[in-house]
């Protein structure tokens, strides 16, 4: 046999989906494209073929109204929650949108003006509205209806200023926009008004009503003209425009019919209403012209029709059906007979689920479906439209076949629920032949392959029947009733599945016995045939759902419900492949390629392509979103549809040979692009090349280009012109290569070339335009900062070493020319001892430098004894050598001891800093000798002054006199240096002062007053110095102040006043005082809005004492903390109007807000942290704040009284790295799209009343660090399947408190690595979990999180990563414990309490030499407790109570320290600390001399230790629960320990007690 080409790809070219769930929709003035309503979404469908163009989500609830502008360039939408939304239809991105109708009042109808610069809408709240559409606001407000407003529509004439409307008050007003009033109300229906239509001249106006009748109106006088009565509920009444195919062909039948009069003045229109018939009339005598004899709306579907619209540019006519079906009519070009109108296409929205479908014929042009409804639905392939329907089932449609006969009929065969098997004729579009016999659901048809002459089918009853096509002719009416020849039984369960051999020779079926069985035809006669087993194929542990014929081996492919695909020889029936991959049911598969190939299809929504010989699967399709019950390939080309339970129909053909092609024409070109990159190179034509190899996407190439103009530092304008002619995609890329180049130190170098002329080249306003470019900065600055780093230690090794050596006498300096450096660190050439005086150090340098021009000493190692004879000529003299030192920075250099005397003789020092770490345990440098006042008598040219960290200890005039003498000085910060109160007045005699920073002092005093003396002041920091008293108002409003720090003085008092209208202030902060009363309606300024209030940018309050109303927010903040304050209000609807799109973090967590979330807070996009935790929030959670989460980092919604679900709109970007919903009253299920969160570390759902099973679709997230899902109703098991291990690094998982059940298998626990870490990996992995809001700024956000300790339910203010815990309590688990938690080293915290675990408890427990804590209590354990247990020297607590546990308790060892409570109710425990004796005791676990000869005896000296260990434990802990301020110092000083023991643990400077951490910088 020839080779076969194997496919390689299939693509799906073609989908059918929903895309209209009845409502509102709008047709493009084109008809091109119809805007349709599918519930909460809106989608933009073409109407020659039915796909979905695009789906706009619209997140205003279920869409109401859909109007277009004329030039179709617009599109609004409103949704039941009233909001009215502008669409740009080339970007599909919302413009604007605003609240319409009164609230909870669904908009019901809208229009938009002939001009397009006006919007109407009517509401459910009796109104009409007019709006501007470029401005958003109301231009007109009309009252009137009495019942809700259904529809309303301008006239279309633009001249005429008139809007209709229409009520179920049975009423239509005619409203004049230019008097602003109703100048008529059309009173003469008798129910309510469903549509309008004026007439072409414009002067008389149709309604029609549910009443029945069509009334036209003279719009000259608004009186009744006539009344056409209809004997039908009307929802729709159309005009038929003159001149049009409807209007000429109509015209000539009527004329030569006589049915309308020569010369007749009437209006023709169309009516649709529930009778699902369309009728034209004239209004001339009420005449009805033509009447559909019979409804095309589908049989045994709600008939009828909701709408109906003349479609432009002549394209006919468009009904809707009440089922969400399109319609499109035109009428017949032949009319001898009679006028006629003809169904040009249907296009079906919705098909319910999908059970099966055929290709009709050989040439692929239609397909038969069968959904789950009465009727065959036959759909043409080019356009998607159902050509016709089948009807004649009475239940619903499980299987179908088709075949096209021996005589060239095209055939089709069902089998329903109604146990019937009916044979159509597609041609005439017939059912021509019933098969009756069946008792009970009929699943399995199938029509023979080469005769063609008979068919099969199987049914839930397990027989299976074959039936003759004999009697089948083209005369027959109706249907005959079909013979069986022959039947046969077995199985004992359903029959799934049916398929007969090429040769008609054998049949095959699959059941749900989890077997196939293989039968022979055997004729007896031309009426009767036997069935006869031939071999059963036995090996699946599911049911069948698929089986077929190999088109040339003999052998038989079958699908399981135990998610593999076998192959089996039909001779032996022994299974010769296995094909496993599927993650559910496989429900369908074919062959392909004559049988070297096969597809498959399954419940977990996958298309699956595989090769037979390798036993591969070489492509998987992820198209479907819920299982795929249907599965046809096509004969010519082996095109392959797909459908199921999601109701979508996709179309795939084999994109084999074209990807070929293009694979072929891509390397073609690539070879041509590449021979031209390489000649541009050759001719340095670099701006060429690097464009060139950008789009052949070459980064090997593009480097090499790059490196070679690094080298060539004089061809940097070629490549600025390079970058210049680069698009944003391409920056995009090349930045990605960029990024990649920064990671490794030996590319770094021109990754850091091409970034310093690309942001030479690109403003920052082009820069942040770059689509993606935050992850790829993120990816940048910390290595480009790591390299820096490197390179200054480098240089900084260099010069020390240099210094050193030089200081030695081992080397000599090298002076050259000009190098004024080298001669001020060794004094060359000269026999003196002093210092060179300031006033002839010109003079000095001068004559160094003319000395040394001729001759320069090379750096040399010289012998002993030149040392000792240049002694006296090298020898260093201190800080007295900088006699012109103006600047001096040694800040955090490692030195310690006393600053030296030295320093003061720097008088034309300007900048000196001497900081320290502030996290040192004790200050590493000091004054004494000199002090404060000596250091800096001389300095009197200092203007910056930095001694953080340094141990001066002075009081308060002390200090501040010493400073005195500073004139120049502009900023003073001395942090950490041990200073006392109070600030004395000297301090004003620093008049240039601007930035003041006196952090974590004892200054203990009042606020001074005069502060706000100071002119140029911009920055006064006075963080935890123990302030107390009011502080002044004179402060608050110091003009020039930009910054104000005066938290953490928790004795500081004050009230917050609007500020001075000429105030600056940009920061903020007033954390953890005792500020109280209520905020001013605006802490901005008073007075008028000038621009100097969008200065306030950060705004801190939490901890304080604030009550009220939330204030109006800054407009252009960027970082807001109202947290854990007494506001009592709800938030304004338009909060996230108010700031202008800047804002990154706010949180408004403690409070006592109230009312629903407002949607507006979604128009931050740029927001990192939203913190509402803890408040009394109402109402579901706003979709929006899940669709935003691919710049939210933080999304902490914690205890309030949210309902509802959670909005499943994550998107695939989503880069939350904490979401906390816990605590609320949430309902549904975890959302699928969570899983895009890919960065997600905290996940907390707990106490909510989730109702879902374990979330095994979040297993793809590798960051994943705590898993809270604890009581709600989650159920069933915690196995995930699949091959990837879910959770690396899982540390805190606790599902109590639910419904969950089945044993816990070693490999659900075995993939969370994070808790077998040993003790030094876990150290040297020490961190808290956090989320870093701003890099350079240092702000993190820590996590939190609630956990069952002890029995007691404690709130981690920190979550460290060697935490770790598991609570699986008050479940329904069962099995042994599982033997992988002996592996959990780093084990803090087992409850396995309150469930149906069984056997012995695990010896291995003992390996948890971590372990505090151990609940197993309320199980089925039984057994001795294991000695192992004895090795948990950590173990605080343990509970085995309620088991069934036997034998002594070990003595001598820890167990008995507890108390009786954590053994009572186990029978057969004997032994302390229990009551109950037992007979004969084990031997003691610890050899003891001393006591070898007596019996049980407790170890005094060890119960000693653990008493002395809870007790000083309660001191501790009780003073940190109880004391606010004590756990702020202990938190401190802990970190401070913690840094000293763990080097290389990198700790930020925290202000506890709140959840946004900032580190410090200082300013410049």
């Amino acid at each position: 046999m020839a080779s076969v080409e194997l496919k390689r790809n299939y693509r799906c070219f073609k989908s059918l989906q929903q895309f209209y769930s009845g409502g509102p929709f709008a047709v493009s003035s084109d008809g091109s494209f119809i805007a349709c309503a599918c519930g909460e979404f809106i989608k933009i469908v073409d109407s020659s073929n039915a796909s979905t163009k695009t789906t706009i989500e619209a997140e205003s609830g279920t869409i109401t109204a859909l109007a277009l502008r004329p030039d179709d360039k617009l599109l609004f939408s409103a949704g039941h929650c009233g909001l009215i939304k502008v669409w740009d239809l080339e970007t599909f991105k919302c413009l604007r949108s605003w609240k319409g109708h009164d609230k909870d009042s669904p908009i019901m109808g809208m229009a938009c003006h002939g001009s397009g610069g006006l919007l109407a809408t009517s509401g459910a709240d009796w109104k009409v509205l007019v709006w501007d559409v470029d401005g958003g606001f109301c231009t007109h407000h009309f009252k009137g209806h009495e019942g809700v407003v259904t529809s309303v529509m301008f006239h279309p004439d633009v001249k005429k200023t008139l809007l209709f409307s229409a009520s179920d008050d049975a009423t239509v007003r005619i409203w004049d926009l230019l008097a602003n009033k109703c100048v008529a109300t059309l009173g003469e229906h008798f129910s309510a008004v469903s549509s309008m239509a004026i007439s072409e001249d414009g002067w008389t106006l149709l309604t029609a009503g549910r009443d029945k009748v069509v009334i036209l109106w003279d719009l000259h006088d608004y009186s009744r003209k006539s009344t056409v009565p209809t004997h039908e509920v009307l929802e729709a009444v159309c005009i038929i425009p003159s001149g049009s195919r409807f209007d000429l062909s109509l015209g000539a039948f009527s004329q030569q019919t006589r049915k309308r009069k020569c010369g007749s003045t009437g209006i023709d229109f169309i009516t649709a209403g529930e009778r699902g018939t369309i009728r034209i009339w004239n209004s001339e005598g009420a005449v009805r012209l033509y009447e559909q004899k019979s409804s095309d709306a589908d049989e045994g579907s709600t008939r009828g029709f909701t709408s109906a619209v003349m479609l432009p540019l002549d394209q006919g006519l468009l009904c809707v059906t009440a089922d969400q079906q399109f319609l499109f009519y035109s009428p017949e070009e032949n009319l001898e007979e009679k006028w006629n109108l003809k169904l040009t296409k249907r296009l079906v929205s919705f098909n319910e689920e999908i059970t099966d479908m055929k290709f009709l014929d050989e040439e692929e042009q239609y397909l038969a479906v069968a959904t789950n409804l009465e009727q065959v639905r036959v759909y043409d392939i080019s356009s998607m439209s159902c050509s016709y329907s089948l009807s004649g089932h009475t239940r619903a449609i499980l299987c179908l076949d088709t075949t096209v006969s021996s005589d060239g009929r095209r055939l089709i065969v069902t089998g329903s629920k109604d146990c019937n098997v009916r044979l159509w004729d597609s041609e005439r579009r017939c059912c021509v032949g019933l098969g009756v016999g069946h008792t009970e659901t009929v699943g399995a048809v199938a029509f023979s392959k080469k005769h063609r002459n008979f068919f099969v089918s199987g049914s839930r009853d397990t027989n299976i029947k074959v039936w003759s096509l004999d009697g089948i002719s083209d005369d027959i009416e109706q249907p005959i009733n079909l013979k069986s020849k022959g039947g046969v039984s077995p199985h004992k369960k359903d029959i799934n599945c049916l398929a007969i051999a090429p040769n008609d020779d054998l049949v095959c079926s699959g059941s749900q016995d989890r077997t196939a069985c293989v039968l022979s035809l055997e004729t007896k006669d031309r009426t009767a045939v036997n069935l006869v087993e031939v071999v059963r194929f036995v090996g699946h542990k599911r049911g069948i759902w698929s089986v077929e014929f190999a088109p040339v081996e003999k052998c038989v492919i079958t699908a399981s419900g135990d998610k593999t695909v076998k192959i089996w020889a039909i001779a032996d029936g022994s299974c010769l492949q296995t094909f496993e991959g599927h993650t559910s049911s496989v429900l369908r598969v074919s062959f392909l390629t004559h049988g070297t190939q096969f597809v498959s299809c399954g419940a977990d929504g996958l298309v699956k392509l595989w090769t037979k010989k390798t036993n591969e699967c070489i492509a998987t399709y992820d198209q479907h979103e819920d299982k795929i019950w249907a599965l046809a390939v096509g004969k010519k080309t082996e095109m392959l549809a797909t459908g199921g339970g999601d109701a979508m129909i996709n179309l795939w053909y084999d994109s084999t040979a074209a990807e070929k092609e293009e694979a072929f024409h891509k390397e073609e070109e690539g070879v041509l692009r590449g021979q031209e990159l390489e000649n541009a190179v050759l001719d340095a034509e670099y701006t060429k090349a690097i464009q060139i190899a950008l789009e052949l996407r070459w980064p090997r190439k593009l480097f090499e280009l790059f490196s070679e103009l690094y080298r060539k530092r004089e061809v940097g304008d070629q490549i600025d012109k390079a970058l210049h002619a680069l698009s944003k995609e391409e920056f995009h890329l090349l930045f990605g290569y960029v990024r990649k180049w920064n990671t490794k130190p030996n590319l770094c170098h021109v990754a850091q070339f091409v970034l310093f002329r690309a942001f030479n080249i690109l403003p920052p306003t082009e820069i942040i335009k770059i689509k993606g470019i935050e992850e790829l900065l993120e990816g940048l600055i910390p290595y480009s900062q790591r390299h820096f780093n490197r390179i200054d230690r480098l240089i900084r090794s260099i010069n020390l070493l240099d210094y050193t050596l030089s200081g030695m006498s081992v080397i000599e300096p090298v002076v050259t020319e000009g190098d004024s450096k080298a001669r001020s660190l060794l004094q060359s050439g000269k026999d003196t001892d002093d210092p060179p005086s300031t006033d002839n150090a010109d003079e000095d340098q001068k004559l160094v430098s003319e000395g040394q021009k001729e001759k320069a000493f090379a750096k040399k190692r010289k012998s002993g004894k030149s040392r000792d004879s240049s002694r006296s000529h090298k020898e260093v003299k201190g800080f007295g050598n900088f006699a012109n030192l103006s600047y001096l920075n040694l800040s955090n250099a490692g030195f310690t001891g006393q600053i030296p005397a030295e320093i003061s003789r720097l008088t034309r020092l300007v900048t000196l800093d001497l900081s320290v770490n502030w996290w040192s345990l004790e200050a590493s440098l000091k004054l004494e000798k000199p002090n404060l006042e000596m250091l800096v008598q001389n300095l009197t040219r200092l203007q910056f002054l930095h001694l953080d960290g340094v141990n001066i200890s002075a009081g308060g005039k002390e200090w501040c006199q010493a400073l005195s003498s500073l004139t120049d000085l502009q900023e003073l910060s001395m942090s950490d240096c041990h200073l006392s109160g109070p600030i004395d007045s000297s301090i004003l005699k620093l008049p240039s002062l601007s930035i003041i920073r006196l952090d974590n002092n004892e200054l203990s005093s009042p606020l001074p007053k005069f502060f706000a003396e100071f002119k140029y002041l911009t920055s006064l920091r006075l963080c935890d110095t123990n302030l107390s008293g009011r502080v002044p108002e004179e402060v608050l409003h110091a003009p020039t102040l930009q910054t104000l720090d005066l938290s953490f003085n928790q004795f500081l008092q004050g009230s917050l006043r609007s500020f001075s209208p000429y105030a600056s202030l940009q920061t903020l902060v007033l954390s953890d005082t005792s500020f109280g009363g209520e905020v001013p309606e605006s802490i901005e300024f008073e007075g008028p809005l000038h621009n100097i209030t969008s200065s306030l940018s950060v705004v801190d309050l939490h901890h304080n004492q604030l009550q009220g109303q939330l204030p109006s927010l800054p407009p252009f903040a960027t970082y807001l903390d109202y947290s854990n304050n007494n506001f009592r209000s709800e938030l304004p609807p338009n909060i996230g109007d108010v700031l202008q799109n800047l804002i990154y973090f706010l949180s408004l967590s403690g409070n006592e807000f109230t009312g629903t979330i407002p949607e507006s807070i979604c128009n931050n996009s740029y927001l990192k942290v939203l913190d509402l935790s803890n408040n009394s929030f109402s109402g579901p959670i706003p979709p929006c704040l899940t669709q935003m989460s691919d710049y939210l980092g933080v999304l902490n919604l914690r205890r309030n009284n949210l309902s509802g679900i959670i909005p499943d709109k994550f998107p695939e970007n989503c880069g939350l790295q904490t979401l906390d919903l816990s605590r609320n009253l949430l309902q549904g299920k975890v959302p699928k799209s969570l899983a895009n969160c890919k960065m997600l570390e905290v996940l907390d759902l707990g106490n909510n009343q989730i109702n879902d099973t374990f979330p095994c679709h979040l297993k793809n997230i590798p960051t994943l660090h705590v898993l809270v899902l604890r009581a709600n109703k989650f159920n069933g098991n915690i196995h995930c399947s699949g091959n990837k291990a879910p959770w690396p690094m899982l540390q805190i998982v606790d599902l109590a408190s639910n419904n969950f059940t089945g044993t816990v298998l070693e490999t659900v626990l075995s993939t969370w690595e994070a808790m077998q870490a040993d003790e030094d990996k876990a150290q040297s992995n020490l961190k808290h979990l956090q989320f870093e809001v701003l890099h350079l700024n240092q702000l993190f956000y820590e996590d939190a999180v609630s956990v069952t300790v002890k029995g007691l339910d404690l709130e981690l203010q920190k979550i460290l990563t060697i935490f770790t815990s598991i609570d699986f309590s008050c479940n329904n688990f069962e099995g042994p414990i599982p033997q992988v938690i002996g592996t959990f080293k780093a084990l803090y915290i087992l409850n396995f309490s309150y469930n149906a675990f069984t056997g012995t408890i695990p010896p291995f427990v003992g390996n948890l030499s971590h372990l505090e804590s151990l609940d197993l209590s309320s199980n089925n354990l039984h057994g001795a407790i294991p000695l192992q247990l004895a090795n948990l020297n950590f173990l605080s607590f343990l509970n085995l109570s309620n088991n069934k546990l036997e034998g002594p308790i070990p003595t001598s060892t820890q167990l008995q320290s507890f108390s009786e409570a954590s053994f009572e109710n186990n029978a057969g425990l004997c032994g302390p600390p229990l009551e109950a004796k037992c007979g004969q005791l084990p031997p003691s676990t610890k050899d003891s001399p001393s006591d070898s000869g007596t019996g049980s005896h407790i170890d005094w000296n060890f119960l000693s230790a653990e008493t002395g260990f809870i007790f000083g434990l309660g001191i501790v802990i009780m003073p940190l629960i109880i004391w606010r301020r004590w756990r702020i110092w202990y938190y401190k000083h802990i970190d401070r320990v913690l840094l000293r023991l763990c080097p290389r643990l990198v700790l930020k400077d925290r202000n506890h007690g709140r959840r946004a951490q900032r580190g410090k910088r200082r300013q410049r």
